[in-house]
């Protein structure tokens, strides 16, 4: 047989432009920088430069300052210092302060006091509750960060208390004289406090307490608790600390929502080759699609990145072709492998008979999207730790089914790869037909003959009341699935090893007989060879014990999974 094309779908070597990095970052015609800030649309200054469907995206750039500086419209909040894809980054002006005089009197030197707050409710924003945290510093005090905007009533809280042993408060550390606390929920308002333990403290000293983005403030100490140095370290406070927002496009709505209510006055902003994502704060943001970079705010969306022009980040070793949204990687004749730069590369066929080639129709995206009504969730046949399964319908009427993998990492992408390539290569009646593949979305995509009546392990572990598999049936399914494996180790071209039977893999057709389904971790061998070495993969009860012990996997392995199967089966 022939050198194998492989084709694989994976993440790009070069490194694709953001909405921050990219040549349209702005509006066209709208500044694009404010002294060292870059502003990306939804952001943007001046008339129709910024989504108008939220106040807080429309800011202001301040040349008074040098270099100058850019605020959002947000009541409260100090310059932006950052601006990222999912976060802003605000200098801080909150904090609540407690000082004593020489009686130890409580007074409040400044204007803050001993309660701040922040409301940014209606805005896009919502502070971050993993790149904040509360700290307090002072001896004898407690700290409480209020989640509700207002200090008395039932809302969500945390605080922190500050101590102060015999041993002076050490720089740079926040074990004595300094506490903070993590906040485990997000919110669009907040009250900061600081109070005594108890009446009276430590004569002329100064406790405060404020939220900001970790690692940012420096406690100096023994000297930041003296009242004397109470400007100095309100300044440093001021300066050195900033807070952490999330940001969404819009807040209290969906991908779902949005797009159905897509209009002039409310828009759908996820352009082309884009995904919308809901987010954790209860809103919606959008994201290129992994192999295309840009804006995914602007028109007309997010553009393709070639990948085969990466010059020496080139992904592939010998030929790259560029898809939309991917590249194919493929040897010479006479070669074979991933042809990865990454992967196995290409190499050199010796023996042309332990070889497999590929042969299915690659289904574009618009097909499948259209087959399922975009992966619509009432379309889902099942979930596993490979990935969901949709019901489909493609364009000449045939109902089909079609995996979207989980890939997460290069090892299930060789995962798809291999099932691919095995699966092309076989036609027998009880295993199942893979139809087809796509490489076009975020992640590969199957396409596989539609088999109605789900697995043999739901049937066996939880049988419907109405129907029951009988043991005729029985004897059946276990009839068909030991002429796949005899076909599977003995028949085909080259002979295959399964490596994972079990009844969770065995599908049920319209006439309740059995077709084996799940080659991800399959592996096929030369006609001579009698095992294959492998890490040891599998399902613990399933596993044949001497493959646990010593990692050779032989057709013996699948036969002992066979007859654990075949337990299930017969009691």
């Amino acid at each position: 047989m022939g050198a194998t094309t492989v084709l694989v779908r994976t993440n790009a070597m070069v490194i694709p432009k953001n909405m921050i990095t990219t040549a349209n970052t702005t509006k066209s015609g709208c500044q694009r920088k404010c002294g060292n800030l870059t502003i990306p649309y939804p952001f943007g200054i001046g008339y129709n430069c910024s989504f108008p469907g939220s106040y807080g995206f429309n800011l202001i750039c301040n040349t008074s300052y040098n270099p100058p500086r850019a605020f959002t419209s947000v009541d409260g909040f100090g310059d932006i210092l950052d601006i990222t894809e999912t976060q802003t980054t605000v200098r801080n002006t909150f904090m609540a302060t407690l000082c004593y005089d020489s009686q130890g009197n409580e007074i409040s030197p400044s204007g803050e006091g001993l309660v701040d707050y922040l409301d940014i409710g209606s805005s896009p924003f919502t502070i971050s509750k993993t790149a904040n945290k509360l700290t307090v510093i002072g001896c004898n005090n407690y700290g409480v960060f209020d989640s509700s905007g207002g200090y008395i009533g039932d809302h969500l809280r945390v605080g922190c208390i500050s101590l102060c042993s015999k041993t002076e408060p050490v720089p740079g550390s926040c074990l004595g004289g300094c506490c903070q606390a993590s906040i485990p929920f997000g919110s669009q308002n907040f009250a900061l406090a600081v109070h005594g333990i108890s009446a009276g403290g430590d004569p002329e000293s100064c406790s405060y307490s404020f939220y900001g983005k970790l690692g940012s403030f420096t406690f100096g100490g023994a000297s930041d608790l003296t009242r004397n140095n109470f400007d100095v370290v309100r300044n440093k406070i001021l300066d050195q600390v900033s807070i952490v927002f999330d940001w969404n496009v819009q807040l209290n709505t969906s991908c779902k929502k949005v797009k159905m209510s897509n209009s002039s006055i409310n828009p759908y902003l996820c352009q082309s080759n884009t995904r919308c994502i809901d987010t954790a704060e209860g809103g919606y943001r959008c994201s290129c699609l992994p192999g295309y970079e840009g804006n995914p705010y602007l028109k007309p969306g997010c553009t393709d990145i070639n990948e085969c022009i990466a010059g020496p980040n080139n992904p592939c070793t010998t030929f790259c072709v560029n898809t939309p949204g991917s590249f194919i990687c493929f040897c010479s004749d006479g070669y074979t492998g991933d042809g990865l730069s990454s992967g196995i590369g290409c190499i050199r066929i010796t023996d042309k008979s332990s070889f497999l080639t590929i042969a299915i129709k690659i289904f574009t995206i618009d097909e499948l999207e259209r087959a399922t009504d975009h992966f619509n969730e009432d379309r889902i046949l099942g979930k596993g730790g490979q990935g969901t399964v949709y019901k489909g319908m493609l364009s000449e009427g045939k109902i089909v089914a079609i995996k979207m993998c989980k890939v997460v990492d290069q090892n299930q992408c060789g995962d798809f790869v291999n099932e691919v390539i095995i699966l092309s290569n076989i036609n027998h009646r009880n295993i199942v037909k893979l139809l087809g593949c796509c490489l076009e979305h975020e992640t590969p995509l199957q396409v596989f003959e539609y088999i109605p009546n789900g697995t043999l392990d739901h049937h066996i572990h939880s049988p419907s009341s109405e129907f029951q598999i009988t043991w005729r049936m029985r004897l059946q399914i276990a009839s068909d699935l030991a002429g796949a494996l005899a076909y599977l180790h003995s028949s085909s071209s080259i002979p295959i090893f399964h490596r994972d039977i079990k009844s969770s893999n065995i599908l049920l057709d319209d006439k309740y007989r059995a077709k084996l389904s799940d080659f991800g971790t399959s592996k096929s061998v030369a006609i001579d060879q009698t095992h294959a070495t492998t890490r040891v993969m599998g399902t613990f009860g399933y596993l044949d014990p001497e493959y646990y012990q010593l990692g050779q996997y032989t057709e013996k392995s699948d036969v002992y999974s066979f007859g654990v199967v075949l337990v299930e089966l017969l009691t």
